[in-house]
């Protein structure tokens, strides 16, 4: 056989594999994710520079990995990637670790498990529910199965709560309108008490209407639901330290004064030289004096003081040679001002009282009736307090500044209450009202009616070493002028619930609704990218597997670190251009009808040899 016979054959067989590369993207023209491939030739040459060639042969077969076109389907489970990368799959038959496709048309298995047709496991990151808050979900950071039925298989008890709500600081001090007594604000010792045992007799109900009042729903350990009343209640403004600023500057003028007769006796100055300064001398002292008695003519006094050493008109003589005793009588006057401030904090604030009740839908009267009491978790009993009670104030700029409880909850009196809510007193006694940590209460509730087997206090695992059942953060409170707005109030317990519908977002996020009225993210998916996708192991199903030429996976989150965009309701279809594969079919097949024409005419040549 002639050299030339042996390179018609070579293209012959190469055309045929070109052909059978075409037909392979022809036929796969509407295969989801798949990607074409083309054949690409490369010459054979042996022997001396002057030889003509061995002919042709397939150098390799590579795939194309531009994106393929996206088309809508409105079903929740296909997911189609707009840009780098690939779905992640646990390969069910245990050959591969993982397994990498673009074929986003995935489904639910029996056991909630999301997979990909063939039953292989979509890997990402699942929900870390230790760290999530209700607004705020954090995923793990290791790759596992995503299961969207695991969260809602058992119920899980109230902890947390968040609080972001308005408060209209325009609104009027909360009183009793059916009191007669004039000092009857919700502030005061008696409607405190009201505000947290309502049922008790000789007590009963704050008589006053909530500023504002919102409910939610709450959880115990069974899943039981059960409604939390929150009650705000406008208590009062309180200014900044009353008088201690301008007692101050009254005994500075005092002080400059002295100072300056002690320096003019030093210098010898003596009658009309001297006046001067001894008038000084006098007539700041009186004024000292007088701002005392000024303080005493107020309404709201500060304090009953003590008197300075000396007296109104005493001459400056007397009053230098008593300096030291006026200064120790100053010091003594300033500490009891500050420990009988009313306000601890030093600036001026606005007070609002919020009040916690739980109730139960009584089905026989058809009406809520009071279902829960405050826990004693100092004394482990329950207590016969229906309502919890805080404080919160806000600055002059409508910011929270403090969260405050009551020290001593377990018998909530006059005593324990705050001694100074006496009808003249504005402050809640930093003695008998306490901050709280992080500006987050305490809410411990026994569920009490109808009894359950549900653990008490509600939430807590373990009432004898948890010092709380439900933590209620109030850091996005504010209190600008206006409207009330309730801009969210959260909590992160529910009952048992079956999945109804899931939402995937463009960077992975899959939020799935449950049957219990949950709408929560469960889970991200995860996207992997490599350096060389033509050396990536092609599995077949649009699978492929990681190999030693392909490098390690890159593994990521969609729209992040050049990965590309996930867009749900939707399939990648296959990126194979159908009227250019028909070109280059036409194309081939020439290649292929020449290489046979050389072999054709090989035959005749012969054949005319032969016949010589």
């Amino acid at each position: 056989m002639s050299a030339y016979d042996l390179n018609a054959l070579s293209g012959i067989n190469a055309s045929s594999q070109g052909l059978g590369v075409i037909s392979n993207n022809l036929a796969n023209s509407q295969t989801i994710g798949f990607k074409s491939g083309r054949a690409e030739f490369a010459d054979m040459f042996s022997g001396a520079q002057k030889s003509p060639g061995n002919g042709v042969r397939v150098e390799a077969i590579t795939q194309s990995f531009e994106q393929g076109t996206i088309t809508a389907t409105g079903r929740e489970l296909d997911l189609a990637l707009d840009g780098e990368g690939f779905f992640i799959l646990n390969d069910q038959t245990g050959k591969y670790g993982n397994v990498y496709t673009r074929n986003g048309s995935f489904k639910l298995d029996k056991e909630g498990f999301m997979t990909d047709q063939a039953g292989n496991k979509v890997m990402g990151y699942t929900l870390n529910e230790a760290l999530s808050k209700e607004l705020n979900p954090v995923f793990n950071t290791t790759l596992s199965a995503i299961n969207l039925m695991e969260l809602n298989k058992t119920p899980r008890a109230t902890d947390e709560m968040s609080y972001d709500i308005n408060l209209d600081g325009q609104q009027k001090y909360n009183v009793d309108p059916f009191d007669v007594n004039p000092t009857a604000t919700v502030g005061s010792t008696d409607n405190l008490l009201k505000l947290t045992k309502p049922e008790a007799q000789g007590v009963g109900p704050f008589g006053g209407f909530p500023d504002f009042s919102t409910q939610k729903t709450i959880h115990d350990t069974l899943g039981g639901e059960h409604r939390l009343t929150s009650n705000f209640y406008k208590r009062d403004v309180v200014e900044a330290v009353v008088g201690l600023s301008s007692f101050q500057e009254s005994y500075n003028g005092y002080s400059n004064a002295l100072v300056n007769y002690n320096n003019a006796v030093d210098d010898g100055l003596v009658g009309a030289d001297l006046l001067p300064y001894e008038t000084a001398l006098e007539t700041n002292y009186d004024a000292l004096q007088q701002k005392i008695a000024d303080d005493f003519a107020l309404a709201d006094p500060l304090g009953s003081g003590v008197a300075l050493t000396g007296a109104i008109g005493d001459p400056a003589a007397t009053i230098a040679g008593n300096a030291a005793a006026i200064y120790a009588d100053y010091q003594t006057e300033i500490q009891f001002r500050k420990d009988n401030n009313l306000n601890d904090l030093g600036e001026k604030y606005t007070s609002w009282i919020v009040q916690y009740t739980v109730e139960d839908f009584d089905i026989d009267t058809g009406e809520w009736v009071t279902s829960g009491h405050r826990y004693d978790q100092d004394n482990g009993v329950e207590t016969n307090e229906a309502g919890i009670i805080f404080e919160l104030r806000f600055d002059t700029n409508g910011n929270l500044l403090q969260t405050r409880q009551p020290a001593d909850r377990s018998d909530p009196s006059g005593e324990n209450l705050g001694l100074d809510m006496e009808p003249t007193s504005r402050e809640l006694s930093p003695l008998d009202w306490v901050e709280v940590s992080g500006r987050k209460g305490k809410l411990d509730w026994v569920i009490d009616s109808p009894k359950t087997g549900a653990t008490d206090p509600l939430g807590a695992q373990d009432p004898t070493t948890l010092q709380l059942a439900i933590d209620v953060d109030f850091s996005d409170m504010t209190m600008f002028s206006g409207d009330y707005t309730l801009r969210g109030v959260t909590q992160n317990g529910y009952r048992i619930g079956d999945l109804v519908g899931l939402t995937t977002g463009r960077d992975g996020v899959i939020e799935a609704r449950y049957s219990n009225g949950r709408s929560i993210p469960v889970a991200q998916l995860a996207v992997a990218n490599f350096n060389d996708l033509n050396a990536l192991e092609k599995l077949g199903g649009q699978m492929y597997a990681e190999s030693f030429g392909s490098g390690p996976a890159m593994i990521g989150k969609a729209q992040s670190g050049g990965m590309g965009t996930i867009n749900a309701g939707s399939l990648e279809y296959s990126n194979v251009d159908t009227a250019g594969e028909l070109v280059k079919m036409i194309q081939t097949q020439r290649t292929y009808q020449a290489s046979a024409q050389v072999l054709s005419t090989s035959q005749e040549l012969t054949r005319t040899i032969l016949n010589l």
